[in-house]
C-alpha cells in the first residue's frame, strides 16, 4: 500500500485510505493501526476480493486509554453502503488479518446472527422494515466467540436443586439417583446429612439426551404472519416519517434499556438535531426533512436499531447491544450521511444552510432508568454546540 494515498475526509471524520485490488496484509493493518493512534480518529480501508470480485472495508479505532485495545470493525460494501459483518478489540493485527482472510472469502453467506462485543442475538429481517430499523445485518462470530462444538464443551457438575422433581427423583437426606434407560443399570449419588452433594464421575456410557447432531433435521413449517402491518403502523409509526411515533419509541426504549439492565449488556443512545448554520437556532422541518433523515437513518442502521422524531428538529435512535465507542462510530457514519444529503444541508427549496449536532451516551451502571440515558445523550448534544466536533460522547 502506497502510505502517502489517503482521503482525508475532514478534521472530525474518518480517514478514509485508497482502496485496494487485493485482500490486506498484516502490514497493511499495522499502518492502518499506526495512523489511528497518531491521528487519533478511526481509519478505515476499502479493498476487493479478486476472486470473488466482492467488496469489503477494514475500520480500525484508537485505543481510548492505555489498558484499552484498538476496535477493528470489518463489513461488506455493497453500493457504496457498509453492511457490518463483525466488531472486535484486539492488539492482535495477525488474528485480524486471519479472519479478514476467512470472511473475506465469503460471498456474503454470513450465518444470521448479529454480533455485539460480548453479546450475540438471533435476529432474522423483520417485516417491519424499513419503517422501524428491523432491517438485515449480516455479521458473523469473532475466532473467540465461537460457539463449542457439543463435544468440546466444558461439563459443569452442578446438581439438581434440591427438592426438585424430575427424571432423577426427588432429594433426600440420603438418596440414589437413578438414570433411565441407559445401558448402565445403576449409578448411585450419595447426598451427605448435611445436604450437600458428594463429588462424582460420569459414567463411561452416554447419558440419556440426543447429542446436538442427533436432533431431527427437518424443522416444522414456519408460522405464517400477517404481513398487512398498516394497522401496525398507524398505531405505532409517524406518518411524516416513517419512523416510529414518539410513545412507541419511548416504550421501546424503556424495554431496550430493562434488558440491558437486567443482562448486562450494552445499550447507547444517541440524539441529534438539526440547526440553523448561521444562527445556531433548531429549524422548522418539512415532510421531505424526515424522510430524508428517515433514508440516511436506513442506510446505517442495524436490524435491531429504531429511531424517532423527540422534538421538531431533534431525533433520537436506540442502539441496542452497541458499546459506547460502537456508537461513537455509528455517530460519524450518521453525521457524513447527514452532511452527504442535499435536502438537509440547504433545505426544501436550498434556501437555508444547516448544521448538525450529535451527543451519545452508553448505558453505565450508575444509570437505573432510561430518562437518564436519555438526558445524558441530549447533554453530550448540547456540548458539542462549543466543542470543534460535530458528535461528541457523555463523559
Amino acid at each position: 500500500m502506497s502510505k502517502s494515498k489517503f482521503i482525508k475526509t475532514g478534521p472530525s471524520l474518518p480517514i478514509r485510505l485508497a482502496k485496494m485490488g487485493t485482500l490486506p496484509s498484516s502490514e497493511d493493518l499495522k499502518y492502518m493501526l499506526a495512523t489511528a493512534s497518531k491521528d487519533g480518529k478511526q481509519v478505515e480501508l476499502p479493498f476487493m476480493n479478486p476472486e470473488t470480485d466482492c467488496n469489503f472495508m477494514i475500520k480500525v479505532l484508537p485505543p481510548n486509554s492505555p489498558v484499552s485495545s484498538p476496535r477493528w470493525t470489518f463489513g461488506r460494501l455493497e453500493n457504496g453502503v457498509f453492511r457490518q459483518v463483525w466488531s472486535k478489540e484486539s492488539n492482535e493485527v495477525i488474528m485480524i488479518q486471519g479472519k479478514i482472510k476467512v470472511d473475506g472469502a465469503s460471498k456474503g453467506e454470513y450465518e444470521s446472527v448479529d454480533i455485539y462485543e460480548h453479546n450475540t442475538i438471533k435476529s432474522h429481517q423483520g417485516a417491519l422494515a424499513p419503517a422501524f430499523g428491523w432491517k438485515r445485518k449480516d455479521k458473523d462470530f469473532p475466532f473467540d466467540d465461537q460457539p463449542l462444538e457439543p463435544e468440546l464443551a466444558p461439563y459443569d457438575p452442578e446438581p439438581p436443586a434440591f427438592g426438585q422433581i424430575g427424571s432423577f427423583g426427588t432429594t433426600t437426606t440420603s438418596q440414589e439417583f437413578d438414570l433411565p434407560h441407559t445401558p448402565i443399570s445403576h449409578v448411585s449419588h450419595q447426598v451427605s446429612q448435611t445436604g450437600e452433594f458428594q463429588p462424582f464421575l460420569l459414567p463411561p456410557a452416554p447419558l440419556p439426551f440426543a447429542k446436538f447432531d442427533q436432533v431431527p433435521s427437518q424443522l416444522p413449517k414456519p408460522v405464517d404472519f400477517d404481513l398487512d402491518l398498516e394497522d401496525a403502523f398507524s398505531i405505532l409509526g409517524d406518518p411524516e416519517t416513517g419512523l416510529l411515533c414518539y410513545p412507541a419509541f419511548s416504550f421501546f426504549l424503556m424495554r431496550e434499556f430493562e434488558h440491558s439492565l437486567q443482562g448486562s449488556q450494552d445499550l447507547s443512545l444517541v440524539v441529534f438535531e438539526i440547526l440553523d448554520k448561521q444562527t445556531g437556532a433548531p429549524t422548522e422541518l418539512s415532510i421531505q426533512d424526515g424522510a430524508a433523515v428517515t433514508e440516511v437513518f436506513n442506510s446505517i442502521r442495524a436490524s435491531l436499531d429504531f429511531c424517532a422524531r423527540s422534538e421538531e428538529s431533534e431525533f433520537a435512535i436506540v442502539l441496542p447491544y452497541y458499546h459506547s465507542q460502537d456508537a461513537i462510530s455509528f455517530a460519524a457514519s450518521l453525521y457524513a450521511g447527514l452532511s452527504e444529503n442535499a435536502i438537509l444541508v440547504n433545505g426544501e427549496n436550498g434556501d437555508q444552510e444547516r448544521t448538525f449536532i450529535i451527543g451519545v451516551a452508553g448505558r453505565t451502571s450508575a444509570m437505573k432508568d432510561a430518562g437518564t440515558l436519555f438526558a445524558c445523550a441530549r447533554k453530550a448534544k448540547e456540548d458539542t454546540r462549543n466543542a470543534n466536533c460535530p458528535y461528541q460522547l457523555f463523559q
